[in-house]
């Protein structure tokens, strides 16, 4: 969703995107959204605020809780900024799992597809 002055012909000032993939989504096409959002955000100027739905059994009532902008550094090398990135957004996501582990389930096995040479993961 964009702001109303983009929608105008303006500068953005905000845009929420989300990226669910498929469990067997090719290593380049995340690397391809990840090399178009850093552009996005290169010409736009715009923040990566990461956000999580936690539910609180409590109240029964679902919060959004937002993490500080990430900053994602360019350093002249696209692959590493990549890796970096990702690394980053990973964490993210890790700190989030571990402070609400009862809200996180993951049963199946997920990382099927290797890069070439490297040993499967699950026998």
């Amino acid at each position: 969703a964009l702001s109303d002055s983009a929608a105008m012909g303006g500068r953005a000032r905000f845009a929420l995107v989300t990226l669910a993939c498929e469990r067997e989504t090719r290593v380049a096409f995340v690397e391809d959204v990840y090399r178009g959002l850093a552009g996005a955000l290169e010409h736009s100027g715009a923040a990566v605020v990461p956000a999580f739905c936690v539910y609180d059994s409590a109240t029964s009532q679902f919060h959004i809780c937002f993490d500080p902008p990430l900053k994602l550094e360019t350093s002249g090398d696209p692959e590493e900024d990549i890796r970096a990135a990702t690394q980053q957004m990973a964490g993210v996501i890790e700190r989030f799992v571990r402070r609400y582990p009862g809200q996180w389930l993951w049963i199946h096995r997920r990382w099927k597809t290797r890069p070439p040479g490297e040993p499967p993961l699950y026998s």
